[in-house]
């Protein structure tokens, strides 16, 4: 009687693996993918890691149908070891990209140059294999050759290559790397621009109708595409209208020009814009033809030409739009020299003349990278009207065109001001970009810091828009970068004796010649001559008497007029204070992000009263950070 068949179980056990091998490859990927996306904490991370061992499975599986092998049970077994160390690779490959972006060392090649080494050891070691006469032995060897080669050349190139086209290619020229979230806000807008592109030169031949009928009803359709475009766009648009005209006549409308999205918006704001285009847009293969349709006139077709078509477009009631400037700004936002050809065809066509001031195109998109939109406010303001019969402005186009020049100016630069402020989630957001793929803890600590200090509104009020800023115990240089964002007249040096900290702000995308950082103790070290020291939140890590040098420090190096901000916790309040030591363990014993090698010293307001005198400087400004903590901000200055 046999009671148990070990062929017969064999069989079994061999046929149920065999089945069910897709499902268990499924799961256990889904588990590793899981994993991984747990340890980067970014989904394109995660998938950037993961590819490597699912390319490679393809792989496997199209050589081995090129070369009729077959799958048994030994080499699905073996296949399991493949993934394994192939996601090991890959991790490694990750790895050593990360850590030259976060910090700028270069650790790819010695991660190369290990995986080289375990790659060869393995396929020398199974390739031995390919000796051996026994199906299931020469099964194991093919495998893991097979895989193992494709795992190492995966991770090698296709790795590097998707990394430096869509991070290190982008943050080299100072722009953001590109995220999964970005490319999904870009596709509804690139699907209704292309369906809006499409209507419009389909719709307008199918139609039966007279020229002009026709040629209006195009404007009609593109003028809603662009509304709609605009709606799906993650912009938020703020319209003014100062003037109160709606182009119920024709005008002569200035605009400073930013970027390809100003057409757009015009055109949505009012279909009754003709713009005067230059030679370049003229025969683009795309834009080209758009304009030629709308019945756009170029520029480099000379005054004398131009005069007649624009003449024409009038009399049918459209308005002519000129760009002035002749070109768009770069991100700096700065408004260039004004033309005097709108001017002198507001003359010629006795027309009025309808300046426009638009502002945050340039940063929404940006010259030659049109596809990535970087969420702004956008503003469109119509100025009053400048009549054409108003001699305030001057008696001819030039007088008019150096009136207008400066007033548009002025108005801009006002605008300016209301738009570069904390409160415009372009700052934050751009500040965000920096700190992405830096690691999962970095990133969602600069989140969380950066909105308790509402985007560091706070110092940005307090501090001047031009001067030099000296921000000691700087950190990964949130502060700094913002303050850096706000006013294109501030040089700002951060100084922080954490060098993990100070190499990860010195690689980010957006340091300049307007901002650095440097790594050293600022007791020791030379400080540079500035008009603002800050030392925020940094205080209370030194002893009393080292508190009081380095104060003493900032007041030698300060130049004349300048202010020392001070925020550290005040000891008098104390329930805040409990709150300020609770969230001091947090930062320095829990989650590490700052270091200490001692106990903590906390001031008063009593002790940099007597600092502040004691040096014939005095407090004119003492307020509370919050009404949580019992941290509170300090303003010195000589007296």
């Amino acid at each position: 009687v046999v009671i148990l068949d070990k062929p017969h179980f064999m069989s079994q056990f061999v046929e149920a693996t065999t089945a069910d091998f897709n499902f268990v490859l499924l799961v256990s990927s889904l588990i590793v993918f899981i994993a991984l996306l747990l340890s980067y904490g970014r989904f394109e991370l995660a998938l950037l890691s993961f590819m490597p061992m699912a390319l490679s499975w393809f792989i496997i599986l199209g050589i081995m149908a090129l070369f009729g092998l077959q799958f048994n049970v030994v080499s699905i077994i073996i296949s399991t070891f493949i993934f394994g160390t192939g996601d090991d690779f890959s991790i490694f490959i990750t790895d050593g990209l990360l850590s030259e972006y976060r910090t700028g060392k270069k650790m790819l090649t010695e991660h190369k140059t290990a995986i080289t080494f375990s790659a060869f050891t393995t396929v020398v070691g199974m390739g031995a294999l390919f000796m051996a006469k026994h199906p299931s032995l020469l099964s194991v060897a093919q495998t893991s050759v097979i895989g193992m080669v494709a795992v190492v050349l995966i991770a090698f190139t296709i790795q590097p290559l998707l990394w430096r086209w869509f991070v290190t290619s982008r943050t080299s020229r100072g722009r953001a790397p590109w995220t999964l979230m970005r490319a999904l806000l870009l596709l509804p807008m690139m699907f209704f621009g292309f369906l809006t592109f499409l209507l419009m030169f389909t719709i307008p031949f199918l139609c039966i109708l007279p020229t002009k009928r026709k040629y209006y009803w195009f404007r009609c359709l593109a003028s809603w595409g662009c509304k709609l475009v605009l709606k799906l766009s993650p912009n938020k648009y703020i319209e003014q209208n100062l003037s109160g005209f709606h182009f119920e006549r024709p005008v002569v409308a200035i605009a400073n020009h930013q970027s390809i999205l100003d057409i757009m918006h015009l055109f949505a704001y009012s279909k009754k814009l003709v713009p005067v285009v230059k030679a370049g847009v003229w025969k683009h293969p795309v834009l080209g033809p758009i304009n030629r349709f709308f019945r756009s006139v170029c520029v480099d077709d000379g005054f004398e030409n131009m005069i007649g078509p624009l003449r024409e477009r009038v009399n049918e009631g459209y308005s002519i739009l000129v760009f002035p400037e002749g070109h768009r700004c770069d991100e700096s936002m700065k408004l260039g020299r004004f033309n005097s050809g709108a001017f002198s065809l507001a003359e010629q066509l006795q027309l009025d003349i309808q300046p426009i001031i638009m502002l945050g195109n340039a940063i929404s998109i940006t010259k030659g990278d049109m596809f990535f939109i970087r969420p702004t406010n956008v503003t469109l303001t119509m100025l009053p009207l400048v009549r054409h019969d108003d001699a305030s402005w001057g008696t001819g186009y030039i007088e008019r065109r150096k009136a207008v020049s400066h007033w548009f100016k002025e108005e801009y630069s006002k605008q300016m001001e209301a738009f570069v402020t904390t409160d415009n989630r372009f700052y934050t957001n751009h500040l965000f970009q920096n700190y992405i793929y830096k690691g999962p803890v970095l990133e969602w600590y600069m989140r969380v810091k950066v909105r308790l200090e509402n985007s560091y509104e706070l110092f940005n009020q307090m501090v001047p828009k031009q001067g030099r800023i000296t921000d000691i115990g700087c950190g990964y240089g949130f502060l700094d970068y913002m303050l850096m964002f706000m006013s294109a007249d501030r040089q700002v040096t951060g100084i922080d004796y954490d060098d993990e900290k100070i190499a990860v702000a010195n690689h980010c995308f957006s340091r300049n010649e307007r901002i650095g950082f440097v790594s050293c103790n600022a007791l020791e070290a030379e400080l540079p001559q500035s008009d603002v020291f800050i030392l925020n939140d940094m205080l209370h890590y030194m002893p009393f008497d080292s508190q009081q040098a380095l104060i003493e420090r900032c007041m030698q190096n300060l130049q004349e007029g300048g202010q020392i901000i001070i925020r550290d916790g005040n000891t008098s309040n104390e329930e805040g204070q409990k709150v300020t030591k609770m969230t001091e363990v947090f930062s320095t014993k829990i989650f590490r992000f700052n270091k200490t090698e001692g106990d903590l010293f906390f001031t008063s307001y009593e002790r940099i009263l007597a600092i502040a005198e004691k040096n014939g400087f005095k407090i004119v400004e003492h307020l509370s950070n919050d009404e949580t903590t019992s941290n509170e901000i300090y303003v010195l200055k000589k007296a």
